[in-house]
């Protein structure tokens, strides 16, 4: 996984093929997997979805999202972002808009660098956005 920095919106908007289990990291300073939320997206065979204060860590929020990831080679439109420990994820280009899950940390820690990856099986093409 390759960290990119982020800009002052802490967000980033992408768009991935994958069959299932696009994962999105939000790391801080330390570019550590125990300082990192996690969000998962088409986990659990395109079932589930997840939020997580670190790599591999307990699901916070796990929502049914039953074929969130489109298959097919079709491209999957979405932004994510990490202010304040408010943790989210929507459909489409436009931060903010079509919020689908969403936590919010009691111990933040400061979101400077975003990372992606697909897992468990799965391969994915990302192309990714990082605004100012």
């Amino acid at each position: 996984m390759k960290n990119h920095p982020l800009g002052k919106s802490k967000s980033v908007t992408f768009s991935v093929i994958a069959n299932n289990d696009a994962h999105v990291g939000f790391f801080s300073d330390k570019k550590h997997e125990s300082e990192v939320y996690e969000i998962v997206i088409g986990g659990w065979g395109n079932q589930r979805s997840a939020i997580r204060e670190r790599n591999q860590g307990g699901n916070k929020v796990f929502p049914v999202t039953k074929n969130i990831l489109k298959r097919g080679g079709q491209k999957n439109y979405m932004w994510a972002d990490a202010v304040k420990g408010l943790v989210r994820i929507g459909n489409g280009n436009v931060v903010g808009k079509n919020v689908w899950m969403q936590w919010k940390d009691p111990n933040p820690h400061e979101a400077k660098y975003v990372g992606v990856m697909t897992g468990w099986g799965s391969t994915g093409r990302w192309h990714l956005c990082t605004p100012p």
